[in-house]
């Protein structure tokens, strides 16, 4: 939500409506679920302009956005410290 979304109280004024459009998000999502249904294209789209027109720069701008969502998806690595820590054994010393 940003700042033209709220009134001079702070408060939202229309949460449901996150879109440009005034779609909320799961009227969008329907919306392109449907299209998808109806033409076998997702969105409804069959021709990729931008792909047909600059493919170089298409390639580009896919292999980072792809990418960058493989590398969300990976679950996070263990730093080494922590895995030392999670080795580390507690000793009883006697009295």
């Amino acid at each position: 939500m940003n700042i033209a979304d709220r009134n001079f109280n702070g408060t939202a004024q229309n949460f449901g409506s996150l879109l440009r459009n005034g779609l909320t998000l799961k009227q969008n999502r329907d919306g392109i679920i449907e299209r998808t249904k109806i033409t076998g294209f997702y969105d409804g789209l069959a021709k990729l302009e931008f792909r047909d027109s600059d493919p170089i720069r298409y390639q580009k701008l896919f292999s980072k956005l792809r990418g960058g969502l493989v590398h969300a998806a990976r679950p996070p690595r263990r730093s080494p410290r922590a895995q030392l820590s999670s080795r580390r054994r507690t000793v009883f010393h006697p009295l």
